[in-house]
């Protein structure tokens, strides 16, 4: 029964310091004025996904052929595993600032999330994807479908989600090309299938929001060895394609560039909705002449600056107050 009521109130602190550091964060950015914008977001990160693979990709292309959509050849970092890849990519910082090094790490982010940022700034933020991102940035999205293992649906519930709720910003997240890379190897028909099938559903996607104002990103967390497998600094597991799509593609400005950083994606989509920054994006938007409020405007010195064993320090701590009020309860119980 103590180790129960330990949990329960480590739980409780934790959470309850984690939100005043969130909070703290996002009161830097009080003073900041932005224009609100009617353009909307869909992100669709393909768990998995190496840059070469794209030629298994014929929807996405097409699009590119035919000037609807520019790809980049984007880099990813070690650790080359998902849940670092999701901090890096969403949170715009690297892993020594954020300190997600591990997939079996389930604490929420310690930096404000491009969905998060989203929702502050007054956009409807919504998720269709691996459960993971709920415990990485548990109050990020107003709408969400997620799921643990089977992910088949993933695709028909964000067009659900569309057409329910019209969120400004929505990711989606299939697994099944990561899955293929596991079982089979980067290499193998079966992981060729499964790029094709989300090919399939992502042309889908966009045919039900083309019309709708969004423009549609596609990337990855990383990608997979020939052999299958990832996590190092493989070529392969590093190398990783982002491609944004839209109507009239001129009008975003991109930058042309041959390579980009997976850091760059939350500036860029800062700058596409227009909203503020949070202080630890070290990436460079892709809008040309438009990094707007950059992170240098949302600095704040009041701010603790993050790095590889803040997460374990701020656990620790946590840890330590859970004890003694657990101590405290436990010897003013036995006095009375």
């Amino acid at each position: 029964m103590k180790i129960l009521t330990q949990i329960f109130i480590f739980v409780t602190i934790f959470f309850m310091l984690h939100n005043f550091l969130i909070k703290t964060q996002l009161k830097a950015l009080n003073n900041i004025t932005f224009k609100k914008t009617n353009r909307k977001i869909c992100i669709v990160l393909v768990d998995g996904l190496r840059l070469d693979s794209i030629k298994y990709m014929p929807f996405l292309l097409n699009m590119i052929d035919y000037k609807n959509g520019i790809l980049y050849n984007s880099k990813a970092f070690p650790p080359t595993l998902s849940r670092p890849g999701y901090e890096r990519i969403f949170t715009g910082s690297p892993t020594n600032i954020n300190g997600i090094t591990r997939n079996f790490h389930p604490v929420p982010s310690l930096i404000p999330d491009i969905f998060l940022l989203a929702k502050r700034s007054g956009y409807k933020t919504a998720l269709s994807g691996y459960y993971w991102f709920i415990e990485l940035f548990p109050y990020s999205f107003n709408y969400r479908y997620t799921y643990f293992n089977n992910d088949s649906r993933v695709f028909s519930n964000a067009i659900n989600i569309i057409d329910k709720y019209n969120p400004d910003i929505l990711l989606v997240h299939p697994m099944e090309v990561d899955k293929a890379g596991h079982r089979h190897g980067a290499l193998s028909p079966e992981y060729e299938k499964s790029c094709e099938n989300v090919d399939n559903n992502i042309e889908f996607l966009w045919k039900h929001i083309k019309d709708k104002n969004y423009t549609l990103i596609v990337t990855s967390d990383h990608g997979h060895k020939d052999e299958g497998g990832h996590g190092d600094g493989n070529v392969r597991c590093i190398e990783i394609p982002l491609i944004i799509i839209d109507n009239d593609i001129e009008k975003l400005n991109l930058v042309p560039k041959d390579w980009v950083s997976q850091l760059d994606v939350a500036p860029t989509i800062c700058d596409l909705l227009n909203i503020p920054k949070n202080s630890f994006m070290t990436g460079t938007s892709l809008i040309q002449g438009n990094d707007n409020l950059s992170v240098n405007l949302v600095m704040d010195n009041r701010i603790i600056k993050l790095n590889k064993r803040f997460p374990l320090i701020f656990a620790s701590f946590t840890a330590f107050i859970s004890i003694m009020i657990t101590k405290l309860f436990y010897y003013l119980r036995n006095l009375l």
